[in-house]
């Protein structure tokens, strides 16, 4: 995305919360530390007192960049995408990326974690799993491995997807409901324009166009009046974006139980495990 347009869209962003309620991930789909500007970008959501957070697979996470994000008050999570506890098994998943290095980088990270907020290392670090037929005789060591270091909140594991982002398997299916998921996120393209959520996974249902109007605008205007309208009435189906779509499975409540020794939140298509120290 052209900076220019980026920070127009963070200065709008910045109007309608100036509170500073909601955050921003500069990123959709795709490793955000490929931008040549990354840092750059996370820089100006600091100057402007956006809260923001990231999801990387750090293979580029430099020492420079950790530095600088560690300095940075208003960075307030991140979740490191690792998918393997051992090389033959990372290697073989995430194919060109090296296991060791990319553990150095995150444990370097780890070392610069120092601040503390409502009793969290911040800022809040997540370690992300999807559970594949070539990981899965790793899960209860990778749990170990990662939720008896007390810097890493949890670790969310995540089923495999199909061509068209659906779950190969959910922990359950809950009765469908009104999907709220409109009201929380907008998905900006490199573009500038606008998708209601990550459930347009083709991009099918534009919004508007960030280069032409306002974000107050966009979520001010008739598509996204057309997408709750048919969301409250349960009329869904109507909807190409909306009918198969699983992002009001997000709202569902979770089964909490205890696995690996872990507590264990499985939402419908992934779990969440913590450590309760």
């Amino acid at each position: 995305m052209d900076m220019d347009l980026f920070k127009k869209i963070i200065d709008e962003f910045k109007e309608m919360n100036p509170e500073g309620t909601e955050y921003a991930m500069p990123h959709f789909q795709g490793e955000p530390m490929v931008h040549p500007q990354f840092l750059e970008i996370c820089e100006y959501l600091e100057k402007k007192h956006v809260v923001f957070s990231l999801t990387s697979n750090a293979t580029l996470l430099t020492k420079e960049i950790t530095d600088a994000l560690i300095g940075m008050g208003y960075f307030k999570a991140i979740a490191f995408s690792v998918d393997g506890m051992s090389a033959g098994t990372y290697n073989k998943v995430r194919i060109g990326a090296e296991y060791e290095k990319t553990i150095e980088n995150i444990e370097y990270f780890l070392s610069k974690m120092s601040k503390k907020e409502n009793g969290i290392t911040m800022p809040c670090t997540y370690i992300n799993f999807v559970r594949l037929p070539e990981n899965e005789h790793e899960l209860e060591g990778f749990l170990n491995l990662w939720l008896n270091n007390p810097k890493i909140y949890a670790v969310c594991v995540n089923y495999k997807t199909d061509f068209n982002y659906t779950p190969v398997k959910f922990n359950f299916v809950p009765p469908r409901i009104p999907c709220k998921y409109y009201n929380f996120y907008l998905n900006i393209l490199t573009s500038g324009i606008v998708h209601a959520c990550g459930g347009d996974y083709q991009y099918k249902y534009p919004l508007g166009d960030t280069k032409i109007q306002t974000l107050a605008e966009i979520w001010e205007g008739e598509p996204i009046k057309k997408l709750e309208k048919l969301q409250e009435s349960s009329k869904w189906e109507e909807s190409e974006v909306c009918k198969n779509c699983i992002c009001w499975m997000y709202q569902a409540s979770p089964v909490v139980s205890a696995e690996f020794g872990f507590e264990k939140s499985a939402y419908p298509f992934y779990s969440r495990y913590r450590k309760i120290w």
